[in-house]
């Protein structure tokens, strides 16, 4: 699986840890059919890993112009980090290998369903 892939096996290891601890954490607290899926690709200079469970998004409060400054307007509209840290708990290790193989790190999905997406370029 990781034919060309720099990775130490331990942080392999995290990664994979993490990730399935966090899809199978989230998915044993939702309600309804509880469904965990991992997908890993490796490519050429790259890999992918990517869980699909059960469960919702985070709801993240919505931005209200209401009551707010100029620079809490500017704040918001410059943000670097849309992602708060929040959406990543428990995945402190792999940010971490994400930061230092130049990767990407992501949290979408639908209803009833989660995509945490991970993808590192070496």
């Amino acid at each position: 699986v990781t034919q060309g892939v720099p990775l130490s096996t331990v942080e392999l290891c995290v990664l994979v840890n993490e990730l399935l601890t966090r899809a199978c954490t989230d998915a044993a607290a939702f309600e309804g059919e509880k469904r965990v899926r991992f997908t890993s690709f490796p490519g050429e200079k790259s890999l992918t890993m990517e869980v699909v469970y059960s469960g919702e998004l985070p709801q993240k409060p919505a931005f209200s112009l209401k009551g707010k400054n100029f620079s809490q307007l500017l704040e918001w509209l410059f943000d670097e980090d849309p992602q708060s840290d929040g959406d990543f708990h428990g995945l402190e290790n792999t940010q971490e290998l994400v930061e230092r193989y130049s990767g990407n790190l992501s949290l979408s999905g639908t209803s009833g369903e989660v995509i945490l997406h991970m993808s590192l370029k070496f």
